[in-house]
């Protein structure tokens, strides 16, 4: 396999590296959406509605490429193609992306070992792009 342009985790590793899984790619359409904050009102707290979608539609593309929990642990790339200028927060789009696949590219996110994470200005073509890798375990 060659590498993609861009791509932090190379080329994939010698079938016999059992510890090594090569990337899976995930590419969520449309604008990326950073997390909002939970709600709280007259002493109930509730996750926006548009985070609480945006979270729904990438789990359900998960889901709908087949991906499972990996086991051990993965790192991690996001790339954020944003349509316009305005200012957002990298780790509010971040942190919607990685709580909507705990638990579907992940058993939990403890797991990460290895995050990047990236904005681009695209007018034409806003998406985000997730590849998730399993990375060989640390010895000590």
């Amino acid at each position: 396999m060659t590498p993609r342009t861009g791509d932090l985790f190379g080329p994939a590793a010698p079938a016999e590296n059992a510890a090594f899984s090569g990337p899976r790619r995930l590419v969520i359409p449309g604008p990326p959406v950073p997390k909002a904050r939970a709600r709280t009102v007259r002493g109930h707290s509730y996750t926006p509605a548009r985070t609480a979608a945006a979270e729904k539609a990438i789990k359900a593309l998960a889901l709908a490429a087949g991906w499972t929990p990996l086991d051990g642990p993965v790192a991690v790339t996001l790339h954020f193609y944003v349509p316009d200028r305005r200012r957002r927060d990298i780790d509010n789009l971040t942190k919607l992306v990685l709580d909507a696949l705990n638990g579907i590219a992940w058993h939990d996110d403890s797991q990460i070992r290895c995050l990047v994470a990236r904005r681009s200005h695209t007018p034409d073509s806003p998406r985000t792009d997730v590849d998730v890798c399993a990375v060989p375990e640390e010895r000590t």
